[in-house]
């Protein structure tokens, strides 16, 4: 599926997250990545960065129109094998698009110590090394600093007449404060952000499907401005680091807000 795109996301209570699974199953074909995990859903892992003052936090809860977050991203457990992923999102409008570059675990490091991404980068494509450049002109320009792990179960689909529609459901949303990336693995200190709701996204580029919009209506869902990066760093607000949005030595209060803010 190629960017930009669009993407569409609703609160799902837990218990409907079985009944929507079973209402799309005859449109769709589970995702690859499902299968390779070996049940019915993978675990996303993900370092997010953040400048001292929050301003990938400030630009979604004030509705920017251009804004950015950058993560460490990885898969399922941690595997000598599996590659991480440096990974910029960015939302124009309402476009999604998606800058990402795979690194080895072991190469993580040296990576970060060389920013060689022709040696580092496993990739050979110069598209993504650009990625990657990319990646570190942000964390050098603003100084970003890791700041949350967040980690979920992702069930994802692909519509099977129409592969540019992506459909994914998000459930256990946990999170834990992060200091590394080598935090990304650490599920021990991680502590439920919204237990009773899981999170159903439409990815598409010309348009939610027919019998999408029937499973929306038919459960009443409605159209949400929700962030995993804003709910999760909500839950930790007393527990930030010294010097993160001007807090001296005593820890950041975020100013808490409607997340949950319906999109009309």
């Amino acid at each position: 599926m190629g960017y930009p795109k669009f993407e569409y996301k609703y609160l799902l209570p837990n218990a409907l997250i079985d009944r929507v699974r079973d209402d799309i199953a005859p449109f769709v074909t589970v995702d690859d990545h499902v299968k390779k995990a070996g049940g019915v859903a993978y675990t996303v892992r993900s370092v997010y960065y953040d400048t001292t003052d929050l301003i990938a936090y400030r630009e979604k809860r004030e509705g920017e129109a251009l804004r950015r977050k950058f993560r460490i991203r990885g898969y399922n457990r941690q595997e000598d094998e599996a590659s991480l992923f440096l990974e910029i999102k960015k939302k124009a409008d309402n476009r999604l698009f998606k800058y990402r570059a795979p690194v080895r675990p072991a190469d993580v490091r040296a990576l970060f110590d060389t920013r060689d991404v022709h040696m580092y980068v496993a990739s050979d494509s110069e598209v993504v090394r650009e990625h990657a450049r990319r990646f570190f002109y942000h964390y050098d320009s603003r100084n970003l600093q890791p700041v949350i792990n967040i980690v979920y179960e992702r069930a994802a689909f692909t519509d099977g007449g129409n592969p540019d529609v992506r459909i994914t459901i998000d459930s256990g949303l946990r999170s834990a404060r992060a200091e590394a990336i080598d935090d990304l693995w650490n599920d021990a200190a991680t502590r439920p952000a919204m237990a009773t709701h899981g999170i159903l996204e439409v990815k598409f580029i010309a348009g939610v499907p027919a019998w999408m919009r029937a499973v929306i209506q038919r459960y009443e869902l409605r159209r949400m401005a929700l962030s995993k990066y804003t709910i999760c760093l909500e839950s930790h607000q007393h527990v930030l680091p010294p010097g993160f949005a001007n807090a001296g030595g005593t820890g950041a209060r975020l100013p808490r807000y409607s997340v949950l803010r319906p999109l009309m």
